[in-house]
């Protein structure tokens, strides 16, 4: 078994034997939805047991993975945010005019985000 990462989903491909020539093949079967974890039918229909175990360990992995990078990104924005500053002060004009619209997006959408947990703790 292993594993295409495609955006927010993953292909689970299997390998196994081609009947008329022998040789081994990749045969997608199902998928998985990274954001709420959901294994699709097709791939609880196709998977073993001890595959989709396997299936779950490796999603349960990737999601602890993926939960630790997102705390250490919060835990490192503000020496980020520090190197952008730098960075838009030693890059020419037009590698920062490139990189405006996403950065400023991104900081409306970070923006947001906090307001709106901000709010969640004051109403708690």
């Amino acid at each position: 078994m292993h594993y295409r990462i495609r955006g927010n989903s993953v292909q689970l491909v299997k390998t196994v034997r081609d009947e008329a020539s022998g040789k081994a093949v990749s045969k997608p079967v199902g998928s998985v939805n990274l954001i709420n974890g959901t294994i699709s039918d097709s791939a609880k229909q196709s998977l073993t047991p001890e595959e989709f175990g396997g299936v779950e360990a490796w999603l349960e992995r990737k999601q602890d993975i993926d939960r630790r990078k997102r705390q250490l990104d919060a835990e490192l924005f503000s020496t980020t945010v520090g190197n952008m500053i730098q960075w838009t002060k030693e890059a020419s004009a037009d590698e920062v005019g490139a990189r405006a619209e996403d950065i400023l997006f991104a900081l409306k959408d970070l923006q947001y985000a906090v307001a709106a947990r901000a709010k969640e703790q004051m109403a708690a």
